[in-house]
């Protein structure tokens, strides 16, 4: 699966909270949300529906506010995969620990084989 399928299949997913998530999937979905932030934020300021005061536009934040539970989502199933419940995401709003948290969640592997979560996905289906 490329990249922009595995994002594709994030936000399909957008309120799923059950299951794993590849890291693949997770790096995939926050990347290309980078980057459409960007796009959306550039054009804002072409049209100039930008905000300087919040930093960012009209579309940008229609984006980010669409964005927003499907990003959680996506956090949980990538805890999921680690083995750990998704309630460890609240120790995104604790300063330094988000930063561990956030370095874990792109370069941790997740649990091989089956765990409480769910089957591993990036087992061969049927195995």
């Amino acid at each position: 699966m490329n990249c922009f399928e595995l994002y594709a299949q994030a936000w399909k997913k957008a309120f799923v909270f059950q299951g794993r998530a590849r890291r693949t999937e997770y790096v995939c979905f926050n990347v290309l949300n980078f980057v459409v932030m960007i796009v959306l934020m550039i054009v804002d300021g072409t049209f100039g529906t930008m905000d300087e005061e919040m930093g960012m536009g009209l579309l940008s934040f229609l984006f980010a506010l669409a964005a927003f539970i499907p990003s959680i989502s996506v956090s949980v199933r990538r805890l999921h995969d680690m083995n750990f419940t998704g309630l460890w995401l609240l120790f995104g709003f604790v300063p330094l620990l988000n930063l561990i948290l956030g370095l874990a969640l792109l370069f941790a592997p997740g649990s091989p084989g089956t765990n409480r979560f769910g089957p591993d996905p990036r087992a061969p289906a049927g195995l």
